[in-house]
C-alpha cells in the first residue's frame, strides 16, 4: 500500500498490523473554503468555518460509516478527524480527494524541562 497521503508511521503499523482488526486513525482533510466575507464578526467567521468544516467531514464521515468504520472524533480547527478503521478501509480513504493525509494519533507529552 504505498501512498504518499499516508503516514511513514502509520504506514511501518498497518504492515505490522492485523488486516482484519480495528487501529485509530487520525484523517486530515483538505482546507475547507470558509464562506464568511470579509467584514464580518470573529464570532460570524469561527461559525462560518465550522460550517465549511462540517460539509466535507460530513461527505467522509458517510465514507467511513459506508465502509464499516467508526467515525470518533472531529475538530473543526484543524481540520481533522479520528476514525476506527481496518487496512482496508485505510486504503480506500486515502483515494478519497477531500482526505488530505492519514496518520496515527498522537500522545501529548508535558514538557520535562519546566
Amino acid at each position: 500500500m504505498a501512498n504518499n497521503k499516508l503516514s511513514p508511521k502509520l504506514t511501518e503499523a498497518l504492515q505490522n498490523f492485523n488486516p482484519e482488526g480495528p487501529l485509530d486513525v487520525v484523517l486530515e482533510l483538505q482546507e475547507p473554503v470558509p464562506v464568511a466575507s470579509a467584514g464580518t464578526g470573529r464570532a460570524e467567521q469561527i461559525a462560518a468555518r465550522k460550517e465549511a468544516f462540517s460539509k466535507g467531514a460530513d461527505a467522509v464521515a458517510g465514507q467511513i460509516l459506508s465502509l464499516g468504520g467508526e467515525v470518533t472524533g472531529q475538530a473543526w480547527i484543524n481540520n481533522t478527524m479520528r476514525a476506527r478503521l481496518t487496512k482496508k478501509m485505510v486504503s480506500a480513504l486515502s483515494e478519497v480527494p477531500h482526505v488530505k493525509a492519514l496518520d496515527l494519533p498522537r500522545q501529548l507529552q508535558a514538557d520535562a524541562s519546566e
